[in-house]
């Protein structure tokens, strides 16, 4: 039987497929509850954008409205999913869809990865691996480009691992396409690895410049507009979460690949390259994508403990694994063992689950119904909108086709009160936690003359007859038609290059 057959003859495959099939179960389930968080908000906004341009802009219009900003986030994941805006699929469904689709993705990449470069047993290790720690299976829902990168880094390392630099080349540039933090440090493990394995070193060469040249266009729009870069504080920084085992798994396991040689010194080279991540995304390094790495080699180290135990016993461990799965959490700087911090058994409902602020959904129909009625009722379409919640103005944007005044990326300073309130036609200003008007707001009335028009259960609505703002959509570069095809091509085209034979 060869690796790239499907028949099912190894028990390893089945528990594989049954491993991905489960996951899509559990995420199905998950549906009313999705999207998660706020990241998604952002994403539906700058698709609606598009929608509104024609295609994707390099001026971000709709938010920091009226001037806008120069749009600096990659658009690969905006363009995949254009379509389905256009063909008029709701917004929030789908943001669901993608909420639902891509830790399942990130599975199947991985078992079809490792399986042709390891063997099926230590692929459904790996994917093992991946899947139990909660934290990092929230962090691919909520930040679905970072997810989407991982995929196509998986296919840089199939690619390499066949000696074909072209395909490696194009994985690599679609992951600067997708997302803009993940792939520099996907370079830096890159050249580590040309460092420590020779043998992979042309290829690898050839991969690395192949990326940069298919980055170049959107480096360069980063590039001229570098100087508004601005990393803002997080809160999720403050609330760090340490999942020991897998991490003292993942050093057991970059020895076994230390001495494997090969491909494998891949992974041990990624994890170095992460280690900058500390210094700007500590969350994301010890909770989220940064632990990918140490997951990967978590799956070497259950692959030797297998070699060296009955089944028996290593089922037991594996069961203890998924059952207790311990972490240190830190939140405000405080100290404390987490128990049973387990993707299945969250899902499931069988462990309550202590991510709540981070595993609920910001929409919930009826209240934010009830405020797109309201925009939609007392705003032309060209008129702007301010939401005090940054991602709920980039929600209700993406619902009523309203630029808003609030800007929610991140990496970019944000603009004083002044600029987001005197341009916007309505204020949305959401309710405390007690239900009540906040201070802030009630001065902001005064100072910028506003008119009290509604009050829902969620929010303070406020009509401000000054307002001047309105929405300018940017011009597109290109068709969306044009755009959406060419991502399309570009992933085809690597995926049939590496499957291909030499």
């Amino acid at each position: 039987m060869t690796n790239s057959s499907w028949k099912i003859e190894s028990p390893w495959k089945l528990a594989g497929l049954i491993l991905f099939l489960f996951s899509v179960i559990l995420m199905a389930a998950q549906w009313p509850n999705l999207p998660y968080f706020l990241d998604s908000y952002y994403h539906l906004s700058v698709i609606e954008g598009f929608r509104q341009a024609g295609g994707p802009t390099l001026h971000a219009f709709w938010e920091s409205a009226p001037q806008g900003r120069p749009h600096l986030y990659p658009p690969l994941f905006h363009l995949l999913f254009l379509p389905g805006l256009i063909a008029g699929i709701h917004p929030i469904t789908l943001a669901k869809l993608w909420s639902w689709a891509l830790f399942p993705a990130l599975l199947a990449g991985l078992l079809l990865v490792v399986s042709r470069i390891r063997g099926w047993k230590p692929a459904v290790l790996a994917a093992v691996a991946v899947s139990i720690p909660y934290s990092f299976f929230l962090s691919c829902v909520n930040n679905p480009p970072a997810t989407l990168a991982l995929v196509f880094f998986l296919g840089t390392a199939l690619a390499l691992h066949r000696q074909k630099a072209v395909p490696a080349g194009i994985f690599l540039g679609l992951a600067f396409w997708s997302h803009a933090g993940l792939p520099w440090l996907f370079l830096l493990g890159l050249v580590l690895f040309t460092v420590v394995e020779p043998a992979y070193r042309k290829t690898t060469v050839g991969a690395i410049a192949l990326g940069l040249l298919l980055a170049a266009p959107w480096l360069l729009q980063i590039g001229l507009h570098r100087q508004l870069i601005a990393l803002q504080p997080r809160g999720q920084d403050r609330m760090l979460e340490l999942p020991l085992v897998w991490l003292a798994l993942g050093l057991a396991g970059a020895i076994v690949a230390w001495k494997e040689r090969g491909i494998s010194r891949l992974w041990p080279a990624l994890w170095i390259a992460f280690i900058p991540m500390v210094f700007f995304y500590p969350y994301r390094f010890w909770t989220g994508q940064g632990i990918f790495p140490a997951l990967m080699l978590a799956g070497f180290a259950l692959e030797r403990l297998r070699a060296k135990t009955t089944r028996l016993i290593f089922l037991g461990l594996l069961a203890a694994l998924v059952i207790f799965s311990p972490s240190v959490t830190f939140k405000n700087g405080r100290p404390a063992i987490s128990w049973a911090e387990s993707t299945p058994l969250v899902l499931s409902g069988i462990r309550t689950d202590s991510h709540a602020a981070i595993a609920t959904s910001l929409y919930h129909p009826r209240y934010i119904e009830e405020l797109t009625r309201t925009i939609e009722a007392h705003t032309r379409p060209n008129e702007l909108i301010y939401c005090n919640l940054n991602y709920m103005g980039g929600m209700l944007s993406s619902l009523t086709g309203r630029a808003c005044t609030n800007q929610m990326l991140r990496e970019m300073a944000d603009r004083p009160l002044n600029a987001l309130i005197r341009p916007a036609r309505l204020v949305i200003w959401l309710k405390t936690r007690e239900g009540k008007a906040d201070p802030v707001m009630e001065q902001a009335a005064v100072t910028f003359h506003l008119r009290p028009l509604a009050e829902t259960e969620m929010a303070y609505i406020y009509y401000n007859a000054n307002a001047r703002g309105a929405r300018e959509p940017a011009r597109a570069v290109m068709p969306w038609w044009l755009a959406s095809g060419i991502v399309a091509a570009g992933i085809v085209l690597a995926a049939a290059l590496t499957v291909r034979r030499s």
